[in-house]
């Protein structure tokens, strides 16, 4: 079969579902995560910690569906939140190097794609909390292997809405702010699901076509995969099916929570029908806010009737796509990217707070680069990837001062550099490369930086059969050059001997017979200390200088897999790159006037799509209640 099935899964208040797997008495009770006091410095406040707070005026991230149903918003700060609801508990979100901390919700949100995986083509991490998956192999193969009229179509009924129901069409019109604040489309629970089968739509199911059926495969697929996130991991979440990545995510945000939604091809027609323009992809923010205002259409089905001509004359090079976002074609595959192409992470100062001199700005420079640094390695060590770029974003708001108006009066720039960061990465490397990126830019003066953000990207991975000296320079490579003639006459024992004439060199030999992919080589290590060699899952304890062991990993020996901080390696160099002058890049944060719309008061991204994840965008928006 040809057609694509793709299915989106969005997690369900999601930063209140780690908090209550992490404290189960949050269960069922009215409750928010919220922000940290951002007047204040935020001292570190570990995920471990009791974190359930009686006082302060941060800024609401995540509201639980309890919580909604008593009027409690994101757009509210914890004060307000009390008055609302005066039974609520709130829980504010750990804090480290001077910010919000959102490590425990981005682990949790990399237990959920690793689930995911199992049975998805491909997987593809839109945000924190957002996964969209391509399920068409998978799909096919319960159309082959299980019963139409006795499965299938039956538990797709129990499972989902269709799109082009009377109920979903309600819940379509619905504008983008509503949607966030948790619209009553949104919260049907499943006696609403059994009443929309009922309501009629799955009559029909006998004419369906192969493009159906196949959907309706998909939706078993879907419904599977939420009651194994929900019986694994805890986490209810809400799915949608379509043809498509734009559709899949529409029909996804129709009825939630721990719902789902089938968008057949005769359905798009309804359901993109009254559909408000920033509800589609890309158009939440300026784009959209001008196609709106330079063309007076306010629905999907008012820009899909603008004729492509005209939208090119008013939007050179966007037409096409803007015309198939409206009619719901845009073709954007799902991408495998089970694993974020950046680490990002920022901070806002506004107000009072703006950074003024170079010496603040690297103070927090460092800040960012000491919880980057830990995420490095966190990466590292799942992955045995590392990043090679380095770059700074920096933002200034509001009545910058006259220095930046000499610069070329932009209110963003970004710099980028090279910076290798290898296996033995340093918090230090990063901060001195942020810094030069930094001063680089510096118009000199009076600052008023409003936001710095800094990202680690161009992420390699670390060559399976690379040899050490990579590593550890070029002592090691001599000492390998000269182990190796003994290697080839006597093996691992005279190999054990010529190692100790080069001065207690710690030798390890791979076996080519059993990695056959690999050339018979021998690499020295330096002595100072020991390291763990990883064969076949086990861990072994070597010594420097006294051992020498025959490695066979099943073709995927690695000379170079010491883990940081276990040997003595030279440190790998920054070098500078070419600069990204302009807009702003991955993890740059928005300045906005003073006085004006609020600004968040810290941003802490991992890679996301156009569309950022509701739980992240409320980090942005809802943080902005304790900046102000």
């Amino acid at each position: 079969m040809a057609s694509s099935v793709v299915g989106f899964i969005d997690m369900d208040c999601f930063y209140v579902a780690v908090e209550r797997r992490r404290d189960p008495t949050l269960n069922g009770v009215a409750c928010a995560v919220v922000q940290y006091n951002s007047r204040v410095p935020a001292p570190e406040l570990a995920a471990e910690a009791p974190r359930r707070i009686q006082s302060g005026s941060g800024g609401i991230i995540a509201v639980s569906y309890e919580a909604r149903k008593r009027g409690v918003t994101r757009q509210m700060n914890s004060q307000e939140a009390r008055k609302q609801c005066p039974e609520i508990l709130l829980v504010q979100v750990p804090t480290a190097f001077g910010k919000a901390d959102l490590h425990i919700y981005k682990s949790a949100g990399d237990e959920v794609v690793s689930l995911l995986s199992r049975r998805a083509g491909c997987c593809e991490k839109r945000s924190v909390d957002e996964v969209a998956i391509d399920i068409t192999a998978e799909s096919e193969r319960l159309l082959r292997e299980r019963s139409w009229e006795e499965d299938l179509l039956p538990a797709a009924k129990r499972a989902s809405h269709l799109a082009d129901s009377a109920l979903s069409r309600a819940a379509a019109g619905v504008s983008r702010d509503d949607t966030r604040k948790g619209h009553a489309g949104q919260q049907q629970q499943q006696q609403q699901v059994d009443e929309n089968v009922a309501a009629g739509g799955w009559e029909d199911a006998a004419q369906w076509g192969a493009k159906e059926r196949l959907m309706i495969a998909g939706a078993v697929v879907v419904a599977e995969l939420r009651a194994a996130v929900e019986s694994e991991l805890g986490f209810t979440c809400s799915g949608g099916v379509a043809e498509n990545k734009l559709l899949a995510k529409l029909g996804c945000g129709l009825h939630k929570p721990n719902q789902q939604t089938i968008v057949f091809p005769a359905a798009v027609g309804h359901l993109l029908h009254d559909l408000p323009l920033d509800r589609l992809q890309g158009l939440g923010g300026d784009l959209g806010a001008q196609v709106k205002e330079t063309l007076q259409v306010a629905t999907a089905s008012e820009l899909a009737a603008i004729p492509l001509e005209r939208l090119e004359s008013m939007f050179p090079g966007k037409a096409a796509y803007l015309h198939d976002l409206a009619l719901g074609r845009l073709n954007d595959p799902v991408q495998d990217r089970e694993l974020c192409k950046s680490l990002s992470s920022g901070k806002t100062f506004f107000g009072r707070n703006r950074l003024n001199t170079v010496q603040e700005c690297e103070h927090w420079l460092g800040e960012l680069a000491g919880e980057l640094h830990r995420r490095y390695s966190d990466d590292l060590s799942r992955h045995a990837r590392a990043p090679t770029k380095v770059s700074v974003h920096v933002g200034v708001g509001g009545s910058g001062p006259a220095p930046w108006a000499a610069a070329g009066g932009h209110t963003h720039a970004s710099r980028q550099m090279s910076c290798e960061l290898g296996r033995a990465g340093t918090v230090e490397q990063i901060a001195k490369a942020a810094c030069a990126c930094f001063n680089r830019w510096t118009p000199g003066g009076a600052l008023g930086v409003t936001s710095l953000g800094m990202a680690l990207s161009g992420f390699q991975p670390l060559a399976s059969g690379a040899t050490l000296s990579h590593f550890f320079g070029a002592s090691a490579s001599a000492s390998a050059a000269a182990a190796a003639p003994a290697a080839a006459k006597g093996g691992a024992q005279q190999v054990n001997s010529a190692a100790a004439a080069q001065g207690g060199a710690h030798v390890r030999c791979f076996d080519s017979t059993t990695a056959p992919s690999l050339p018979a080589r021998i690499v020295a290590v330096p002595t100072p200390s020991p390291f763990e060699e990883h064969s076949k899952g086990s861990r072994s304890l070597v010594s420097a200088g006294t051992e020498v062991e025959t490695i066979d990993i099943e073709g995927k020996a690695d000379a170079a897999d010491v883990p940081a901080g276990r040997c003595a390696a030279a440190a790998p160099s920054c070098s500078e790159g070419a600069a990204v002058a302009g807009g702003a890049g991955p993890g740059a944060m928005g300045a906005g006037a003073e006085g004006g719309a609020r600004q968040p008061e810290t941003i802490d991204v991992v890679d996301v799509g156009d569309d950022d994840d509701d739980d992240d965008d409320a980090v942005l928006a809802a943080a902005a209640a304790a900046a102000a």
